[in-house]
């Protein structure tokens, strides 16, 4: 298959083109674009919402769309509604990956103190120090597992809370 010196397929150039064409248009005589009915907007706006929570972590973009005027209020008061139950999920989720991070921390340090372990008398000081700080890192690591377990629970509660709202959401 032979392709246009831009890496195009020729049979793609002129879809592209049309395209253009049309986004060209559109931007150039817009009344055709108002025929939309509010239903169609409303209709579209819910759809949207009910997408929401398939939506990356990134909602910065979502932000700017609800803080301009060219989407109805109480659909710009329910994305924004919606934004904050994310950005709730996202910084539980951040708190998730901070725990597991401090247990991989924690686990790495003990595969050390093991080490030193296995090349000390036990007899000693030293030995008994390190098997003191093993178990106080095994206490610390139980610790931080129950939070990462509560976080857990707490995001999949968020996004469920987001998700019966985004179903339950009727705007317009």
């Amino acid at each position: 298959m032979t392709r246009s010196p831009l890496g195009a397929r020729p049979a793609a150039v002129p879809l592209v083109v049309a395209a253009g064409i049309a986004i060209m248009a559109i931007s150039l005589f817009p009344s055709p674009a108002f025929a939309w009915t509010p239903g169609t907007h409303v209709f579209l706006g819910e759809a949207v919402l009910r997408s929401l929570a398939m939506l990356p972590a990134d909602v910065g973009q979502l932000v700017i769309y609800s803080r301009t005027g060219e989407i109805p209020k109480d659909a710009r008061d329910a994305i924004g509604k919606a934004i904050t139950f994310k950005q709730a999920i996202i910084d539980t989720q951040r708190q998730i990956e901070e725990r597991n991070k401090q247990v991989n921390d924690i686990a790495q340090e003990q595969v050390r103190i093991r080490e030193n372990m296995k090349t000390v008398d036990q007899k000693t000081k030293y030995y008994e120090d390190l098997l003191t700080k093993l178990s106080k890192q095994e206490s610390q690591i139980e610790k931080l597992q129950g939070e990462r377990d509560d976080l857990l629970k707490k995001r999949d509660g968020q996004q469920k809370e987001l998700e019966d709202y985004l179903t339950n959401l009727n705007v317009g």
